[in-house]
């Protein structure tokens, strides 16, 4: 959370506007790991209201991710296979968006593995 503004690019920020979603409402975050002294590797997702309706799926069968660079270090994708999706939306159509990008280590305290 503490490195978000420099995380995401200005058109992610813009996509997730139009979307009407709130740059700090991520239905999931992850680790992934440090990938570089000072650079870490995070993944995380967001929800919408809404449906793909051309394109391929970021979820392969295989199970890999496949996401299309935004820009340097930050790649996003859409997928109908959810995860973490509140009842509430359960008879809603619902995407999911993907995101993956490598971010600086912004706290005090050094990193831990």
């Amino acid at each position: 959370m503490a490195a978000r503004p420099a995380v995401y690019p200005v058109e992610f920020t813009q996509l997730l506007s139009v979307l009407g979603i709130a740059t700090d409402r991520e239905s999931e975050i992850w680790h992934g790991g440090e990938v570089a002294p000072g650079r870490h590797f995070y993944g995380g997702w967001f929800h919408f209201v809404g449906e793909v309706t051309e394109g391929p799926d970021c979820l392969r069968d295989s199970g890999s991710i496949e996401l299309a660079e935004l820009s340097s270090g930050f790649s996003v994708g859409l997928t109908q296979r959810l995860g973490l999706v509140p009842d509430t939306f359960a008879t809603s159509n619902v995407v999911q968006l993907e995101f993956s990008a490598e971010v600086p280590w912004v706290l005090d305290e050094p990193y831990a593995d």
